[in-house]
């Protein structure tokens, strides 16, 4: 079981992932970027391979409240793919962000 503070793969060597999988997907992205949407469609995850991502949701208010930071390592958007529900958070790059 990994260690949550590591992520969901703590030692994963991500030049290893990238090259060992047949038909990646990789985008990069600046900070301040959107990466996902709240309540758009569900229809992938990422994997961070690098950077930092602040995941938060907007109240009725239209205020932003910060859920989680997430890093290296761990996955973004996966909520809404198992779910099938739309996107139930917007995710914004903090850094470069790598993810696959």
């Amino acid at each position: 079981m990994a260690d949550s503070k590591n992520g969901v793969f703590p030692e994963f060597n991500a030049s290893a992932l990238v090259k060992a999988l047949p038909e990646k997907q990789c985008s990069k992205h600046q900070p301040g970027d959107v990466i996902l949407k709240e309540g758009t469609n569900a229809n992938y995850c990422f994997l961070i391979l690098k950077g930092r991502v602040q995941v938060s949701k907007k109240r009725r208010s239209g205020e932003q409240i910060k859920l989680a930071t997430l890093k290296k390592g761990e996955l973004l958007g996966e909520m809404g793919l198992l779910s099938g529900l739309k996107r139930s958070a917007n995710a914004t790059a903090l850094s470069e962000v790598e993810v696959l």
